[in-house]
Protein backbone atom coordinates (compact mmCIF):
# COMPACT_ATOMS: atom_id res chain seq x y z
CA UNK A 1 0.00 0.00 0.00
CA UNK A 2 1.38 3.48 -0.14
CA UNK A 3 -0.46 6.36 1.08
CA UNK A 4 -1.23 9.29 -0.88
CA UNK A 5 -0.90 13.26 0.34
CA UNK A 6 -4.95 14.40 1.23
CA UNK A 7 -6.72 16.61 -0.58
CA UNK A 8 -8.85 19.73 1.03
CA UNK A 9 -12.15 18.79 0.05
CA UNK A 10 -13.82 15.00 0.96
CA UNK A 11 -13.72 12.58 -1.19
CA UNK A 12 -9.88 12.61 -1.68
CA UNK A 13 -8.17 9.33 -3.15
CA UNK A 14 -5.91 8.76 -0.17
CA UNK A 15 -4.09 5.17 -1.13
CA UNK A 16 -3.80 2.55 -3.50
CA UNK A 17 -3.14 -1.16 -2.94
CA UNK A 18 -2.40 -3.31 -5.31
CA UNK A 19 -1.95 -7.71 -5.05
CA UNK A 20 1.24 -8.60 -6.80
CA UNK A 21 4.92 -9.59 -6.74
CA UNK A 22 7.25 -7.16 -5.42
CA UNK A 23 10.29 -8.74 -7.18
CA UNK A 24 9.96 -6.51 -10.46
CA UNK A 25 8.58 -2.91 -11.19
CA UNK A 26 6.58 -2.08 -14.54
CA UNK A 27 4.17 0.67 -13.11
CA UNK A 28 0.58 1.79 -13.29
CA UNK A 29 -0.97 4.96 -12.48
CA UNK A 30 -4.05 6.60 -11.25
CA UNK A 31 -5.84 9.05 -13.58
CA UNK A 32 -9.38 11.34 -13.18
CA UNK A 33 -11.05 12.03 -16.86
CA UNK A 34 -13.52 14.37 -15.87
CA UNK A 35 -15.85 12.56 -13.33
CA UNK A 36 -13.95 9.27 -13.76
CA UNK A 37 -11.20 7.48 -12.15
CA UNK A 38 -8.87 5.23 -13.71
CA UNK A 39 -6.37 2.73 -13.42
CA UNK A 40 -3.92 3.00 -16.20
CA UNK A 41 -2.00 -0.65 -15.67
CA UNK A 42 0.88 -2.57 -17.32
CA UNK A 43 0.28 -5.37 -14.84
CA UNK A 44 -2.57 -7.82 -14.11
CA UNK A 45 -3.92 -7.85 -10.48
CA UNK A 46 -6.38 -5.88 -8.36
CA UNK A 47 -6.23 -2.50 -7.23
CA UNK A 48 -8.23 -1.75 -4.15
CA UNK A 49 -8.71 2.66 -4.20
CA UNK A 50 -9.70 4.08 -0.55
CA UNK A 51 -11.21 7.45 -0.51
CA UNK A 52 -10.88 9.71 2.71
CA UNK A 53 -14.75 9.75 3.08
CA UNK A 54 -14.61 5.83 3.75
CA UNK A 55 -15.29 4.73 0.63
CA UNK A 56 -12.83 1.90 -0.39
CA UNK A 57 -12.95 0.66 -4.13
CA UNK A 58 -11.53 -2.28 -5.97
CA UNK A 59 -10.76 -2.50 -9.71
CA UNK A 60 -9.18 -5.94 -10.98
CA UNK A 61 -7.00 -5.78 -14.11
CA UNK A 62 -7.52 -9.97 -15.27
CA UNK A 63 -4.64 -9.46 -17.86
CA UNK A 64 -2.19 -6.95 -19.86
CA UNK A 65 -0.11 -8.02 -22.85
CA UNK A 66 2.79 -8.54 -23.46
CA UNK A 67 5.65 -5.67 -24.07
CA UNK A 68 6.85 -5.73 -27.59
CA UNK A 69 10.25 -5.47 -27.82
CA UNK A 70 11.94 -2.78 -30.87
CA UNK A 71 15.60 -3.53 -28.69
CA UNK A 72 17.31 -5.34 -31.70
CA UNK A 73 18.07 -3.51 -35.26
CA UNK A 74 18.73 0.22 -34.99
CA UNK A 75 20.23 2.69 -37.66
CA UNK A 76 22.29 5.27 -35.75
CA UNK A 77 23.31 8.35 -37.20
CA UNK A 78 26.32 10.66 -35.48
CA UNK A 79 24.66 14.07 -36.93
CA UNK A 80 27.76 15.58 -36.03
CA UNK A 81 30.10 13.89 -37.98
CA UNK A 82 28.08 12.79 -40.54
CA UNK A 83 28.69 8.93 -40.50
CA UNK A 84 26.24 6.02 -39.93
CA UNK A 85 26.71 2.68 -38.17
CA UNK A 86 24.25 -0.32 -38.08
CA UNK A 87 23.62 -1.46 -34.03
CA UNK A 88 22.39 -4.79 -33.77
CA UNK A 89 22.03 -5.19 -29.80
CA UNK A 90 21.84 -1.57 -28.21
CA UNK A 91 24.94 -0.39 -25.69
CA UNK A 92 26.76 2.67 -25.23
CA UNK A 93 28.06 4.07 -28.25
CA UNK A 94 31.66 4.64 -26.28
CA UNK A 95 32.04 0.99 -27.16
CA UNK A 96 32.44 1.26 -31.18
CA UNK A 97 35.54 0.55 -32.54
CA UNK A 98 35.32 4.08 -34.99
CA UNK A 99 37.36 6.97 -32.45
CA UNK A 100 35.35 9.63 -33.76
CA UNK A 101 32.28 7.91 -33.10
CA UNK A 102 33.50 6.72 -29.64
CA UNK A 103 34.46 9.78 -28.30
CA UNK A 104 31.58 12.06 -29.84
CA UNK A 105 29.59 14.72 -28.05
CA UNK A 106 26.49 15.51 -29.51
CA UNK A 107 22.92 13.96 -31.22
CA UNK A 108 22.78 10.75 -32.12
CA UNK A 109 19.67 9.70 -34.05
CA UNK A 110 18.51 6.35 -33.65
CA UNK A 111 16.11 5.02 -36.62
CA UNK A 112 13.87 1.93 -37.24
CA UNK A 113 10.46 0.54 -38.54
CA UNK A 114 8.44 -2.03 -37.29
CA UNK A 115 4.53 -2.47 -37.93
CA UNK A 116 1.84 -2.53 -35.50
CA UNK A 117 -1.39 -4.07 -35.79
CA UNK A 118 -3.08 -3.75 -32.38
CA UNK A 119 -6.44 -2.28 -31.36
CA UNK A 120 -4.88 -0.75 -28.62
CA UNK A 121 -6.79 2.26 -27.02
CA UNK A 122 -3.42 3.03 -25.55
CA UNK A 123 0.28 2.86 -26.83
CA UNK A 124 3.37 3.83 -25.04
CA UNK A 125 6.95 3.31 -25.88
CA UNK A 126 9.29 2.41 -22.74
CA UNK A 127 12.88 3.31 -23.70
CA UNK A 128 14.31 1.63 -20.63
CA UNK A 129 17.51 3.62 -19.60
CA UNK A 130 19.43 6.11 -21.75
CA UNK A 131 22.17 9.09 -21.39
CA UNK A 132 21.66 11.68 -21.35
CA UNK A 133 18.51 13.54 -23.05
CA UNK A 134 15.43 11.72 -26.19
CA UNK A 135 13.28 13.59 -28.06
CA UNK A 136 11.18 11.06 -29.95
CA UNK A 137 9.01 11.23 -33.16
CA UNK A 138 7.20 8.46 -34.73
CA UNK A 139 6.16 8.77 -38.64
CA UNK A 140 7.32 12.42 -38.59
CA UNK A 141 5.65 13.39 -35.40
CA UNK A 142 6.57 14.68 -32.46
CA UNK A 143 5.55 12.87 -29.75
CA UNK A 144 7.86 14.40 -26.74
CA UNK A 145 11.20 15.32 -25.11
CA UNK A 146 12.16 12.63 -22.09
CA UNK A 147 15.25 13.69 -19.70
CA UNK A 148 14.70 11.98 -16.25
CA UNK A 149 13.17 8.71 -15.97
CA UNK A 150 10.69 6.60 -16.83
CA UNK A 151 11.54 7.40 -20.28
CA UNK A 152 8.34 6.63 -21.57
CA UNK A 153 5.72 8.49 -23.78
CA UNK A 154 2.58 8.14 -25.06
CA UNK A 155 2.19 7.51 -28.97
CA UNK A 156 -1.07 6.03 -29.96
CA UNK A 157 -2.13 9.18 -32.09
CA UNK A 158 1.15 9.18 -34.24
CA UNK A 159 1.37 5.00 -34.90
CA UNK A 160 -0.55 4.21 -37.92
CA UNK A 161 -2.16 0.83 -38.99
CA UNK A 162 1.10 -1.22 -40.48
CA UNK A 163 4.17 0.33 -41.12
CA UNK A 164 5.80 2.85 -38.92
CA UNK A 165 9.22 4.90 -38.51
CA UNK A 166 10.42 5.19 -35.13
CA UNK A 167 13.14 8.02 -34.53
CA UNK A 168 14.90 8.55 -31.46
CA UNK A 169 17.34 11.54 -31.01
CA UNK A 170 20.08 10.93 -28.04
CA UNK A 171 22.33 13.97 -26.70
CA UNK A 172 24.90 13.00 -24.05
CA UNK A 173 26.77 15.64 -22.49
CA UNK A 174 30.44 17.43 -23.62
CA UNK A 175 31.93 15.59 -20.84
CA UNK A 176 33.24 13.08 -23.85
CA UNK A 177 34.71 15.52 -26.32
CA UNK A 178 36.13 16.97 -23.43
CA UNK A 179 38.25 13.89 -22.14
CA UNK A 180 38.84 13.14 -25.93
CA UNK A 181 40.84 16.20 -26.26
CA UNK A 182 42.59 15.90 -23.13
CA UNK A 183 44.63 13.04 -24.50
CA UNK A 184 45.52 14.99 -28.22
CA UNK A 185 47.76 17.65 -28.92
CA UNK A 186 46.59 21.41 -28.53
CA UNK A 187 46.87 21.61 -31.76
CA UNK A 188 44.80 18.07 -32.75
CA UNK A 189 41.82 19.33 -30.15
CA UNK A 190 37.97 19.99 -31.56
CA UNK A 191 37.17 22.28 -28.43
CA UNK A 192 41.01 24.22 -28.84
CA UNK A 193 39.15 27.36 -27.43
CA UNK A 194 37.55 25.52 -24.35
CA UNK A 195 39.54 26.70 -21.68
CA UNK A 196 38.49 23.88 -19.14
CA UNK A 197 40.25 21.16 -20.78
CA UNK A 198 43.36 21.09 -18.94
CA UNK A 199 41.44 21.26 -15.89
CA UNK A 200 38.84 18.28 -16.77
CA UNK A 201 39.92 15.38 -15.30
CA UNK A 202 37.48 12.09 -15.63
CA UNK A 203 35.03 11.49 -12.97
CA UNK A 204 33.76 8.77 -11.00
CA UNK A 205 31.31 7.93 -13.39
CA UNK A 206 33.49 7.27 -16.40
CA UNK A 207 35.14 4.13 -17.51
CA UNK A 208 38.87 3.20 -17.62
CA UNK A 209 38.69 5.31 -20.89
CA UNK A 210 37.15 8.50 -18.93
CA UNK A 211 34.15 8.10 -20.95
CA UNK A 212 30.93 8.52 -19.61
CA UNK A 213 27.99 6.09 -20.95
CA UNK A 214 26.32 7.75 -24.06
CA UNK A 215 23.22 6.85 -26.19
CA UNK A 216 20.09 4.25 -25.94
CA UNK A 217 20.56 1.69 -23.63
CA UNK A 218 17.17 0.08 -23.63
CA UNK A 219 15.04 -2.45 -23.53
CA UNK A 220 12.97 -0.10 -26.05
CA UNK A 221 9.56 -1.80 -25.72
CA UNK A 222 6.18 -1.11 -26.95
CA UNK A 223 3.21 -1.55 -23.61
CA UNK A 224 -0.04 -1.43 -24.97
CA UNK A 225 -1.89 -1.09 -20.61
CA UNK A 226 -4.98 -1.70 -19.59
CA UNK A 227 -7.05 1.13 -18.51
CA UNK A 228 -9.58 -0.12 -16.03
CA UNK A 229 -12.22 2.67 -14.64
CA UNK A 230 -13.85 2.73 -11.64
CA UNK A 231 -17.15 2.27 -11.49
CA UNK A 232 -18.88 6.05 -12.03
CA UNK A 233 -21.60 5.43 -9.74
CA UNK A 234 -19.08 5.46 -6.84
CA UNK A 235 -17.07 8.17 -7.78
CA UNK A 236 -16.68 11.06 -5.93
CA UNK A 237 -16.59 14.69 -7.99
CA UNK A 238 -13.02 15.35 -5.89
CA UNK A 239 -11.45 11.88 -6.65
CA UNK A 240 -8.45 11.92 -7.35
CA UNK A 241 -5.71 14.56 -8.60
CA UNK A 242 -5.21 14.26 -12.17
CA UNK A 243 -2.39 12.01 -12.00
CA UNK A 244 -0.40 9.82 -9.67
CA UNK A 245 1.84 7.72 -10.65
CA UNK A 246 4.55 5.76 -9.67
CA UNK A 247 7.30 6.40 -12.29
CA UNK A 248 6.86 9.80 -12.82
CA UNK A 249 3.89 12.59 -13.06
CA UNK A 250 2.88 14.89 -15.61
CA UNK A 251 2.22 17.96 -13.08
CA UNK A 252 2.87 19.02 -9.81
CA UNK A 253 0.16 18.46 -7.95
CA UNK A 254 0.43 14.36 -8.88
CA UNK A 255 1.48 12.47 -5.95
CA UNK A 256 3.60 9.00 -6.54
CA UNK A 257 2.39 5.59 -5.87
CA UNK A 258 4.55 2.12 -5.95
CA UNK A 259 4.39 -0.59 -8.50
CA UNK A 260 5.47 -4.36 -8.06
CA UNK A 261 5.37 -6.71 -10.99
CA UNK A 262 3.69 -8.31 -13.36
CA UNK A 263 2.12 -11.33 -13.34
CA UNK A 264 1.44 -14.76 -16.16
CA UNK A 265 1.94 -13.98 -19.94
CA UNK A 266 -0.85 -12.92 -21.51
CA UNK A 267 -1.05 -12.83 -25.70
CA UNK A 268 1.03 -9.85 -26.99
CA UNK A 269 -0.31 -7.22 -29.56
CA UNK A 270 0.17 -8.28 -32.93
CA UNK A 271 3.77 -6.40 -34.15
CA UNK A 272 6.15 -7.17 -36.66
CA UNK A 273 9.84 -5.62 -36.07
CA UNK A 274 11.23 -4.36 -39.33
CA UNK A 275 14.92 -4.59 -39.57
CA UNK A 276 16.50 -1.46 -41.87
Amino acid sequence: MLPLRPGKEPGHLVAVRHEARQDVELGYRVVRDQEQVKVISHEPGVFELEFDDGQTQRVEVASVPAPVDLSQGWELTFEGLGKSVAMKELASWTGLPDEDMRNYSGTVTYRKSFTWSSGAKLVELDLGSLKNIAEVSVNGKSVGLLWKPPYRLDITSALNPGKNELAIKVTNLLVNRITADYALPAEKRHLAAFGAIEQYRPGVESGKDGLLPSGLFGPVLLRAPVVAAVPAATIPRTGVPSCATRRGCATTSSTCISTPAARGTPKPPTAEVMQR
